[in-house]
């Protein structure tokens, strides 16, 4: 795992009075928390490539960039290939001879055997930077759920890249300001979809995507989809869940297998979840890490207990209350390192901190659960489905159906995202996505009664124009529909990011083995009586899971994590107060150009003079309505006012760039 960046220019390394490899060193200095192990720079006539590594396969021999002697091909990577061994032999096969057991050269070779065949060919999680110097060419790829981040500026005659944004927003010349554009889609859909970032000149190669652009045509950069999330369209075999089940373990157990290669120890990430719990399950770890809570609601660490117990892991577990102040006083550096607005930030920013406990028992590698709710359809809001359809799609939406059959919370649920729908925010793309023709997943009637109050400028029906079409025969208000686009929209962009980037924060990589694509094609496969199969949440995955959890953590429901809310009492609090009314000032909030100074204004006397009712619908809608206000104003805080000050001060606290 590491941390990349370069360029590709006609002028190369003439391209600038001060010298390029200084501009290179500098962004990959910002990157030594993804890997602080080893610094690699290389810089050709038209092209230059940098590498931060976090060793973990051949530690020895694997250092970045990688260059082929004969053809001058040099490659950076950001990720694993799990399946390298099996590709390696095919490649000696072929005549290659290797000079290292890296994962890296493996990918190296089999660019020059199969140019770009080869992502189609390969299993694991990656992000990276081929230059060629006989067709003066950088090929740019990324992976297929978007596990690994790449981002992309051009200017100055150059195009360079980097993992991170940040690594570009420090360089002399590039835009530091908020694309309007993606700041409007992180209201509307509470995050910002590749290609978009929340930077204006800054894009995101997609997942599942690889690119190719010329040093000396930078403008036409050709990127091609090598692979689509599969959507349930099969009718195949097995018959029975018990079949199904049985198939499901032995995948996952591969799954599991292939993703402890490496050579350092593997630990586990265990929420007290089924999904991480058959996780853990199958890879039997030495060590788990969790998070626990003082308040019983929130707390699962009886389940954490009972699972590493069962499956005899010792448990180290990051304690929020008791560590409290140190959480609080994390924020604002982690703004720093998670790149993006996240209303969901307090509980997001606590994967920095469990990952640190890991890393500080020397654990660079982590097994996670995450992909099992997108695969088995086990969000709630997966179950709701069919009701959200109907009452979505009602012409009379001020009358609340009252025949839906649905209990105290589902219902409470479905009327939240009615009334942030009205005031034209939604959830999350996802959640209004059935209720429409894919793509078009906000409708105007359902929010132009506050549009004209909130936006600078009322949008149109917002659309997503890079979701893949569904395949023939799959209709748009079906389960595979949301699950679909789910896996292109809010996956990548909030879970896989979050974990990234938090994970990395700390050194620690961590793999998914729910995000194997073998099964997610399986599944796809599946006919669609097992893909449902049954009662309750996530059954087809409660099977094997009777067979190897204890009882009650097979059949528990989910809880979904959750953390309390602190980051407006931490910046009420002393001093904090005269921030939060800096960052919403009407001046900076002008500065956005999406939201109109006097909503915020009024928004925020109205929760000062009443006492807001937390479980109203409409009271939670402005509240969330605030919430991405203030979680866009505070991302431009770190990344325009003080980027300088946030810069020096990370590549103090690694010892670098001096």
């Amino acid at each position: 795992m590491c941390g990349i960046a370069g360029f590709v220019g006609a002028r190369g390394a003439r391209l600038f009075h001060v010298t390029t490899d200084a501009r290179l060193t500098r962004m990959a200095d910002l990157l030594t928390h993804r890997g602080p192990d080893e610094r690699g720079l290389w810089i050709g006539e038209h092209a230059g490539l940098a590498c931060r590594r976090l060793a973990i396969v051949d530690v020895a021999h694997g250092q970045q960039p990688m260059r082929d002697a004969a053809t001058g091909t040099t490659l950076v990577m950001n990720g694993e290939l799990y399946g390298h061994a099996a590709l390696r032999e095919e490649l000696e096969a072929r005549g290659h001879r290797f000079r290292t057991r890296s994962d890296t050269e493996v990918l190296l070779a089999g660019w020059l055997a199969w140019d770009e065949a080869v992502f189609e060919r390969i299993d694991g999680m990656l992000a990276c930077a081929i230059w060629s110097p006989a067709r003066r060419e950088l090929v740019l790829a990324r992976d297929r759920f978007g596990k690994k981040p790449l981002h992309y500026a051009r200017y100055e005659g150059a195009l360079w890249f980097a993992s991170e944004m940040k690594a570009l927003l420090t360089l002399p010349g590039v835009p530091r300001r908020l694309d309007p554009r993606a700041s409007e889609h992180f209201l509307l859909f509470e995050h910002v979809f590749d290609p978009m970032t929340p930077f204006e000149g800054i894009a995101a190669l997609p997942p599942a995507h690889v690119a190719r652009v010329r040093a000396d045509r930078l403008d036409a950069m050709e990127a091609r989809r090598y692979w689509r999330v599969p959507v349930g369209v099969g009718e195949g075999t097995p018959a029975t869940i018990e079949e199904a089940a049985e198939e499901l373990g032995a995948l996952l157990d591969d799954a599991v297998a292939r993703r402890t290669m490496g050579e350092v120890p593997i630990g586990a990430l265990l929420s007290g979840g089924i999904d991480s719990s058959l996780v853990c399950a199958s890879l039997r770890p030495r060590d788990a890490f969790s998070i626990g809570f003082a308040d019983p609601h929130l707390d699962e660490s009886a389940h954490q207990d009972a699972v590493a117990a069962h499956v005899g892991a010792t448990l180290h577990r990051f304690e929020f209350d008791e560590r409290l102040a140190e959480v609080v006083a994390s924020y604002p550096e982690a703004q720093w390192l998670g790149e993006h607005a996240d209303p969901s930030f307090e509980q997001d920013v606590l994967l920095r901190h469990v990952t640190a406990l890991a890393a500080d028992r020397g654990y660079v590698v982590l097994l996670g659960g995450e992909g099992a709710d997108e695969l088995f359809r086990g969000y709630r809001h997966h179950r709701l489905h069919p009701h959200l359809v109907r009452y979505a799609a009602r012409s009379d939406l001020e009358e609340v159906p009252e025949s839906l059959g649905l209990d105290d919370d589902d219902f409470a649920e479905l009327a939240e995202a009615e009334a942030i729908a009205r005031a034209t925010w939604g959830t999350s793309a996802h959640f209004l996505a059935p209720s429409f023709p894919l793509g078009a997943l906000v409708e105007p009637r359902l929010f132009e009664p506050l549009a004209r109050e909130v936006f600078v400028t009322p949008p149109a029906a917002a659309r997503l124009a890079h979701v893949p079409p569904l395949p023939a025969g799959v209709s748009p208000e079906s389960l595979d529909a949301l699950a679909y686009v789910e896996a292109h929209t809010r996956l990548p962009a909030y879970i896989l990011r979050t974990l990234d980037r938090y994970s990395m924060a700390s050194g620690v990589e961590v793999r998914c083995p729910f995000l194997d694509h073998r099964l997610f094609e399986w599944h796809a496969r599946l006919p669609r009586a097992l893909r449902d199969a049954g009662p309750g949440e996530k059954p087809l995955l409660r099977a094997p899971a009777r067979d190897r959890l204890p009882p009650a953590i097979a059949a528990r429901e989910k809880q979904g994590f959750a953390a309390p809310c602190l980051l407006s009492e931490a910046l009420l609090a002393g001093e904090g107060r005269a921030r939060l009314e800096a960052l919403l000032a009407p001046d900076a909030i002008e500065a956005l150009a999406v939201v109109r100074p006097a909503w915020v204004a009024a928004a925020l006397e109205r929760r000062a003079a009443s006492s807001p009712d937390a479980d109203h619908p409409i009271e939670r809608a402005e509240a969330k309505r605030l919430e991405r206000v203030l979680a866009l104003r505070l991302l431009a805080s770190v990344f325009i006012d003080e980027l300088g000050a946030y810069a020096a001060a990370h590549l103090a606290r690694h010892g670098v760039g001096r």
